[in-house]
């Protein structure tokens, strides 16, 4: 598992969902969250991102909060040449609003051409204290 960033989330109730975007450029994004328990072992898919659902919600604080997520990221490929720059964003979202913003440091802003482009992402829910 790559780098782990940890994304402090206010103690309060509601949904907590994932979002991938590319803001400052129009390319499309794809992928599959991948869920672990806090000893990196396996809980399975917790979500699909395509170009046109490009969120998965994982649950609330209290579900989420010793899991770790990794995220398999595509930026996909529109036969550029020659290619274009891309940044890939992923936002935590709380109750629908962005809590956190960040640029995969593994794949996140690069050029995309003719094939697609992979990132990783893997962060950790915490309670704010």
């Amino acid at each position: 598992m790559a780098a782990i960033s940890v994304i402090p989330v206010p103690k309060m109730d509601g949904p907590i969902a994932v979002r991938l975007s590319c803001p400052r450029t129009p390319q499309s994004l794809a992928g599959v969250l991948w869920r672990y328990d806090s000893n990196q072992n396996p809980k399975g898919k917790a979500g699909e991102f395509t170009p046109k659902v490009p969120a998965a919600p994982i649950g609330n604080l209290a579900s989420v909060k010793d899991d770790l997520f990794q995220i398999e990221g595509v930026v996909i490929a529109q036969g550029d040449d020659p290619p274009t720059p891309y940044q890939a964003v992923v936002s935590i979202l709380l109750n629908g609003q962005s809590i956190h913003d960040e640029v995969p440091t593994d794949g996140g802003t690069g050029l995309v051409g003719r094939t697609d482009e992979t990132f990783v992402y893997c962060f950790q829910i915490r309670p704010v204290t």
